[in-house]
């Protein structure tokens, strides 16, 4: 019977020192799992952060995209606006001008204002006249003349 209790004192040594060992690794598992765990739920705090400071950037994003239409918009008007040098000669009979119009308007500006009037070189780039239809003898002749 000694040597039955001897075998089983051993079995139980042996028995505690696995269950310590057991423990042991338990206990690493569990500190590493609550190390995971702590890293989880910071995730999950910051995740919504990141969320909302990324929905802000896009909304600011669209708003510069909205803006920067309307800035390139605009800046196409502005330069389409400083191209605009026309200006309208109105009452000029359709057979007075023989020859090139873009001529015949820089020899009529001089000869309206001077040479003195222009303190550069007059350059008439294009003439035409407005698109209507010729008005009857008897009319008034308001036909407009377009130089740039």
């Amino acid at each position: 019977m000694k040597a039955l209790l001897l075998t089983m004192q051993s079995i139980l040594s042996s028995i505690d020192g696995k269950m310590d060992t057991m423990t042991t690794r338990q206990d690493l598992l569990t500190a590493g799992l609550e190390k995971q765990s702590g890293r989880i739920t910071e995730a999950e705090q910051r995740i919504p952060n990141v969320e909302d400071v990324m929905q802000k950037r896009q909304e600011q994003l669209s708003q510069m995209d909205k803006l920067l239409k309307v800035i390139a918009l605009k800046n196409e008007d502005l330069e389409a606006r400083s191209r605009w040098n026309n200006i309208r000669i109105v009452g000029i009979p359709g057979s007075t001008n023989t020859g090139r119009k873009e001529q015949f308007v820089e020899r009529l500006l001089f000869t309206l204002f001077g040479e003195d009037a222009f303190s550069q070189l007059l350059i008439v780039e294009r003439a035409h006249r407005t698109l209507m239809a010729r008005p009857p003898p008897s009319a008034r002749l308001d036909r407009l003349l377009l130089a740039s």
